[in-house]
């Protein structure tokens, strides 16, 4: 423990050298020894939160900024996350030292020593209120003009089906082509009121989750049964890889998992290659989580695309010369569920190749 302490202050030594860039910073900038008490904070830091050095340094932990918008187990796994050696980056809702809430974008890593053991940690906040407000502004405008518009939309659509039904009498061939086109377009405008709304409420913190126990590989099953008609129009196989031992149950929102397996799917299916569109689906288990990577034989993602792929509303250029009517919302919603869900969501892709996609929850009992 003496050495690891040695090794840390070594760092924060080395650190000052650079205190004139560090110090003068935009970004809070915090650095903790393995047990999370605080050993350095910059300027920014101290001006973001309202707390000083003099209070913080040797005697607390960043948890005095928690506000409670995150649960317990949201921290939970982001501490498995840096102890185990990875990065975490979350938006986060913090509180000041007057109680003042705020928002925060995140980094948090390891710090390690010369022997490459973790000794201690690093935090990088940029204060994103100004952001987040405006975001909240246009959710709000979102899904109060998403609602005002699915009710005539669905009126639109009960006629149009009513007139395909030829009850208000017979139509001609050029008739019922146009009544058709008309029924197509509604449909998918319903089908993007519905994502904005999607997207709304899980950006405003209101989808509700509604836990049940969960058989994820049955789960799996049915809608591999819901989807086979639209992958045999497109000649598309998927191959479900099923786990050598039963998954336990998950106690989550089968509705809001569903959801996500929907979206990736689909995802998979529009943008693979005509000639040949091979899926897998595959299940498994991962320190505590189901894991779920979905492969596709499609056309990848562009190294200067995949910083945007989950952004609300980005669509690659190749994504939309295969499928101009996508709205760049699914990949946003997806990955808002799966953290909500209390997992993540990432993927590894290469351009003209294909894709894959991961998401994992976590294994918990009610």
């Amino acid at each position: 423990m003496e050495n690891v302490d040695d090794e840390l202050k070594n760092i924060l030594r080395d650190t000052s050298k650079l205190s004139s860039i560090i110090e003068n910073s935009f970004d809070g900038i915090v650095i903790t020894d393995k047990e999370g008490v605080i050993r350095y904070v910059n300027k920014a830091w101290e001006k973001m939160t309202g707390w000083t050095r003099e209070e913080v340094i040797g005697k607390v932990t960043p948890r005095i900024l928690k506000s409670g918008e995150k649960s317990q187990e949201f921290y939970e796994n982001l501490w498995k996350t840096i102890t185990s050696g990875g990065v975490a980056r979350a938006e986060i809702q913090d509180k000041r030292k007057d109680g003042a809430l705020y928002d925060t974008d995140e980094i948090i890593m390891p710090v390690k020593g010369g022997a490459g053991e973790i000794v201690g940690y690093a935090g990088f906040q940029r204060d994103i209120t100004d952001r987040k407000k405006i975001d909240r502004m246009k959710t709000e405008f979102i899904s109060v003009a998403s609602h005002q518009l699915r009710t005539p939309m669905t009126t639109i659509r009960l006629f149009v089906e009513l007139l395909s039904s030829e009850d208000f009498g017979e139509l001609n061939k050029d008739q019922k082509e146009h009544v058709g086109e008309i029924y197509k377009a509604t449909k998918r405008m319903i089908a993007l009121l519905n994502d904005l709304l999607d997207v709304s409420r899980a950006d405003s913190g209101k989808l509700k989750i509604n836990r049940e126990s969960v058989d994820v590989e049955e789960l799996v099953q049915s809608i591999l049964e819901e989807t086979k008609l639209i992958t045999k129009s497109k000649h598309c196989g998927i191959h479900f890889d099923v786990p050598g031992q039963k998954l336990p149950n998950t106690y989550t929102d089968p509705h809001l998992l569903r959801q996500i397996f929907r979206n990736l799917l689909d995802n998979a299916v529009n943008y693979s290659n005509v000639d040949l569109c091979r899926i897998s689906l595959k299940l498994g288990t991962e320190d505590g989580f189901i894991k779920v990577g979905i492969t596709d034989s499609g056309i990848g993602i562009s190294d200067s695309d995949k910083e945007r792929i989950f952004t609300r509303f980005f669509r690659a250029e190749n994504a939309v010369r295969i499928s101009p009517d996508g709205t760049g919302l699914g990949l946003h919603v997806v990955k808002n569920i799966a953290e909500l869900l209390g997992g993540r969501v990432w993927f590894e892709s290469e351009l003209g190749k294909g894709s894959t996609f991961y998401f994992t929850i976590p294994i918990s009992v009610e």
